[in-house]
């Protein structure tokens, strides 16, 4: 009984996603990159920005909620996803074992 309401619940439907759509991976990354470099006046505290990493970061939250705009389809296969993950996980330690050595 509970799983067929779970099932039966619009908002469990499976979302519109496409397997990879690298335009939409580097306008979502253009974006943010530009979005981190703002900086924003806080008065007498000084200057405060995101980075390239927080503002990667919440632009694509902010595009992944939104899910399209024309073409460009933000939403995109866990699979493929989960490898990109691994893969800037990889790089990332690579990096990091590379800098404390």
């Amino acid at each position: 009984e509970i799983n067929e309401t779970r099932i039966n619940n619009p908002l469990n439907r499976k979302q519109d996603t496409v397997r990879f759509d690298l335009t939409a991976f580097i306008v979502a990354c253009f974006l943010g990159y530009t979005f981190g470099r703002l900086k924003f006046n806080l008065g007498p505290l000084g200057y405060v920005g995101f980075g390239s990493t927080g503002g990667v970061l919440l632009s694509s939250l902010i595009l992944g909620h939104i899910g399209k705009i024309g073409i460009l389809n933000f939403r995109m296969d866990n699979k493929i996803l989960g490898v990109i993950r691994e893969i800037s996980l990889a790089f990332f330690l690579a990096i990091i074992g590379l800098r404390y050595c």
